[in-house]
Parts: structure tokens; C-alpha cells; sequence
């Protein structure tokens, strides 16, 4: 899972924190926004040639909580059920620098047990 700002930029960082997980049968789980998002669903299908998931915040029925529970349905493994048939939580968050909504990711990942390193 890769959680990140906005505004973050950096292809290069975002190639380098994920290569060492390009491996058969490691799937990406993005939060669909721009910036780190986007960078990394780029970097892993393009460069990597690897699958990945989408899960967009639902701002239109959720308003502003929507991002924290779309954070915590990753976290969780929600946005994976879909596409594999059965719950599978992360088994680790590549956070880039961001603002509240990484602060959040990071913190809830941390308090499942799930390993974060900075990307």
C-alpha cells in the first residue's frame, strides 16, 4: 500500500522506495489522488508491469471523513476482497511525505500491526 500527498512529486523516490518490492504476485493499493497516488500506480503498472487497486475516497457520500475511511478499508484490506475474493491486509505501507490524510494512514496502519517505512 503507498499512501502520500497531494502535491508529492518525486517519480525517481517513488521508482527507487518500490523497487525493492517488484516482485510476481505483489499487488499495489492506491488511494486513487494525485501526487504520490498517482506516481506510484504509474511506476507499478508501467515500470513494473504489475497489478494493482484503486480504492477512491467517496467525497461525494462521505464528505470529510470519506478519506480516512477510505485509509482505514485499505488498511484494512477491503479494496483487495473484490478483486481476489477474500480479505488480505497489506503486509506493509510505503508512506511518502504528505499532509493530515498520510498522517492518518500511516498512524492507523502502525496500530494494525502493519510495518511502515518511509518511501
Amino acid at each position: 500500500m503507498v499512501t502520500g500527498g497531494r502535491k508529492y512529486d518525486d517519480e525517481d523516490q517513488v521508482r527507487d522506495s518500490l523497487a525493492p518490492y517488484d516482485e510476481l504476485g505483489n499487488v499495489l493499493v492506491v488511494g486513487g489522488a494525485t501526487g504520490a497516488d498517482e506516481l506510484a500506480r504509474l511506476v507499478w503498472h508501467y515500470d513494473f508491469q504489475l497489478p494493482y487497486v484503486v480504492e477512491p475516497a467517496a467525497w461525494d457520500r462521505g464528505g470529510k471523513p470519506a478519506g480516512q475511511e477510505r485509509n482505514m478499508s485499505m488498511v484494512e484490506g477491503l479494496s483487495l476482497a473484490p478483486h481476489i475474493g477474500k480479505l488480505m491486509r497489506p503486509h506493509l505501507v510505503v508512506a511518502f511525505p504528505g499532509g493530515r490524510g498520510t498522517k492518518h494512514a500511516r498512524g492507523y496502519a502502525k496500530k494494525r500491526g502493519i510495518e511502515v517505512v518511509d518511501g
